[in-house]
Order: structure tokens, then C-alpha cells, then sequence
């Protein structure tokens, strides 16, 4: 799993062409509008930092605010420029692709053995089944 980062500054000029008690929606909307637009990613998910952040502000939301895009293979996410929960994801991420790599695969092989065994099993008895009592 690759991580791409991008360090962006989304800017929330429509946003303020809404009246006041609709533009936290709006601004969630211009952040999802400028990520797919420039990082072409199937999902977005925007962090609860910056969630907090509209709505700390909520009366007063910025004209622009700084984010740090940061891509995985179909996904987009959106932090806070400088933000605490950016580097402990970034942290999480790469803890669970080293668990990824030390695992050995051997052991996946015999478990999926297992249950390809237990459906073959499974298809041979209902198989016996119809021919005892004559169904087809």
C-alpha cells in the first residue's frame, strides 16, 4: 500500500454565497468537489479535525483552509496541515503493513485448503442425499 500526500490549500470562495446556516454543508461539499477533482479518488473521507474545525468555526468559517491530501490505493483522506491525528493514521498505516509483510503466507494456504475441503464435503453429502431420496 502506497501513500501519496499532497499539501493543499482548498479555498471556500463559494461557500460564502450561502447563507450562514447552510455553509458548514457547503464547505464539507467544496472539500469533497477538490479532492476528486485533483486526486481522482473513488472515496473520500474527511478527518473528524477538520469536521471540528468547520464547526468550531461555524459562525465564521475561514476563507481558505491548509490540508494535507493523503491517497491510499482507492481512497482519498483529508487533514488538518500540521494536525495530531495525520501522523498517528500515518503511524497506524505503516505498523499494519509491516504486520502485513511478516506474516508468512504459508499459513493462509492450509486454512483455505480447509474450507475448500469441508464445501466439498458439504456438495458430496446433499449430492448423497438427492440420490437417496430420489430428487434431482
Amino acid at each position: 500500500m502506497k501513500l501519496e500526500r499532497m499539501n493543499a490549500v482548498i479555498s471556500f470562495r463559494k461557500v460564502f454565497l450561502q447563507p450562514k446556516n447552510k455553509r458548514i454543508r457547503k464547505a464539507l461539499n467544496e472539500i469533497n468537489s477538490f479532492v476528486r477533482k485533483h486526486e481522482k479518488g473513488t472515496g473520500v473521507w474527511v478527518s473528524e479535525e477538520v469536521n471540528e474545525f468547520l464547526h468550531k468555526n461555524s459562525k465564521n468559517i475561514p476563507r481558505k483552509i491548509s490540508a494535507v491530501l493523503l491517497k491510499t490505493e482507492k481512497n482519498v483522506a483529508v487533514y488538518l496541515a500540521g494536525g495530531k491525528q495525520l501522523e498517528e493514521d500515518i503511524k497506524r498505516k505503516k505498523a499494519e503493513e509491516k504486520k502485513k509483510k511478516e506474516e508468512p503466507k504459508k499459513e493462509a494456504q492450509p486454512e483455505q485448503k480447509q474450507k475448500i475441503e469441508e464445501k466439498r464435503e458439504k456438495e458430496r453429502a446433499s449430492q448423497a442425499v438427492e440420490i437417496k431420496t430420489g430428487r434431482k
